[in-house]
């Protein structure tokens, strides 16, 4: 019988490296905490996509944040965005983060509490608003209605899915990203259901599974599941 190498449970046990990035926006160098590949369990998605994640869970270290000047974006924007503003942009960024630091705290280590990561999300909001990218805010508000409802504030994170819509529906209406628009519908119906407009989230499903009838999407089968979950509550 062929004899296996020894394990390396050293390198099994690695869950957090450090990666190096430069700052577009002040010009700082610093290391941020990143996960290997390997140490990300996900446990489950529900119905309405949302994964949940064993410890660590990446959604709370997927916001890169200059710890200098507090820009934040998301890793693979992070060096990129700060170079497609204009100085009046520019100019914004920098005097809205100046005065987001008089408020927020950050806490970048490896354990950080959900308002931490509410503060993360919402930084890099600011960026992407200026930057004047509504896919990318649409998806951090979804997120950040999620984590809402994880700290148990309904109010704001009704807020937070509203503004999540508002932003994907521009961007579906404008045909921006090319090859997500089936994953745009799923959300846009998401959040209708989520805010208890089932009927309304409907006429979305209604649109995802005309124009995907004939597709392999993956969000044609888990826009089905939440027909059949929410059938019987539209009105």
């Amino acid at each position: 019988m062929a004899r296996s190498d020894p394990v390396d449970e050293s390198m099994e046990k690695k869950v957090f490296w450090q990666k190096q990035y430069r700052c577009g926006l002040c010009g700082s160098d610093f290391r941020a905490l990143r996960i290997f590949d390997q140490a990300i369990r996900l446990k489950q998605r529900d119905l309405f996509l949302r994964a949940t994640y064993d410890y660590p869970d990446p959604q709370y270290y997927a916001i890169i944040v200059c710890p200098h000047c507090y820009y934040s974006a998301f890793d693979k924007d992070f060096e990129s965005v700060p170079n497609k503003l204009d100085s009046q942009q520019t100019f914004q960024l920098q005097q809205a983060l100046k005065k987001a630091k008089e408020s927020i705290s950050l806490n970048l280590t490896e354990e950080r509490a959900l308002k931490e990561i509410i503060d993360l999300y919402s930084l890099a909001v600011v960026t992407y608003l200026i930057a004047e990218e509504p896919y990318k805010m649409a998806q951090l508000y979804m997120k950040l209605g999620w984590f809402y409802l994880d700290d148990h504030n309904r109010e704001k994170a009704a807020i937070a899915f509203s503004k999540s819509y508002r932003h994907f529906l521009e961007t579906y209406e404008r045909g921006r990203i090319s090859g997500e628009a089936d994953g745009i519908l799923f959300c846009l119906a998401s959040i209708q259901i989520i805010l208890n407009n089932v009927s309304e989230g409907f006429r979305w499903l209604e649109r995802l599974t005309q124009d995907y009838k004939n597709t392999n999407s993956p969000y044609l089968a888990a826009g089905k599941a939440l027909w059949e979950e929410f059938r019987g509550k539209k009105t």
